[in-house]
């Protein structure tokens, strides 16, 4: 298999993110196909390859349970099961941006794919930027899931202020004990 620019792009774009093996193996093999895409019909494949990786993407994030008392939404219902999995873990007030943020490229990105899919005189060019959003989508849940699964996310310590904290063992409790690596001093993740 010829590595290409998308490729690239993929670990470029997904750095510390760790991609599900399903969305890196569509998102890989839109890539091949564009790279051989001329014919308008080979274009429009991008574009359902790209639909496919968010329905997949969604699925992937989105756990019914969590949303039990909620419209049952159709699984290739990316933007309103998107919504809720992004209300969910992008909370409080001072993430109102990022949240408003995510909505938006969700939103852009199902929409310009849906537009690739459908249209009859988007060239190998709009494809690419279809495939390069939608790669950017995916790293951009990845790194929302690990930021939200993070013991240390968002935390400093409570003596110097350093960000540079590690989880260590904790024998007397379950509780986290936190230790910043640049003064030692630990504290219990309340």
């Amino acid at each position: 298999m010829k590595a290409n620019k998308h490729d690239s792009c993929i670990e470029q774009i997904s750095h510390g993110a760790e991609l599900s093996m399903g969305l890196r193996r569509k998102l890989s093999l839109a890539s091949e196909r564009l790279n051989e895409a001329v014919e308008i019909e080979e274009i429009q494949s991008i574009g359902v390859m790209c639909r496919e990786t968010l329905i997949e993407l969604i699925d992937y994030v989105y756990d019914s349970d969590s949303f039990d008392g909620e419209e049952k939404f159709k699984k290739s219902d990316v933007k309103n099961r998107g919504e809720l999995v992004i209300n969910k873990y992008i909370t409080g007030s001072e993430n109102a941006e990022l949240r408003k943020n995510m909505k938006n490229l969700l939103n852009g990105v199902w929409d310009y794919s849906n537009i690739i899919t459908h249209s009859s005189s988007k060239t190998k060019h709009e494809a690419s930027i279809c495939l390069t959003i939608t790669v950017a989508l995916v790293s951009s849940f990845e790194n929302l899931l690990n930021k939200y699964f993070d013991p240390i996310a968002g935390l400093k310590c409570k003596e110097c202020g350093s960000r540079r904290l590690i989880v260590a063992e904790n024998d007397e409790t379950e509780d986290l004990l936190i230790i910043c690596e640049n003064c030692q001093h630990g504290f219990i993740k309340e």
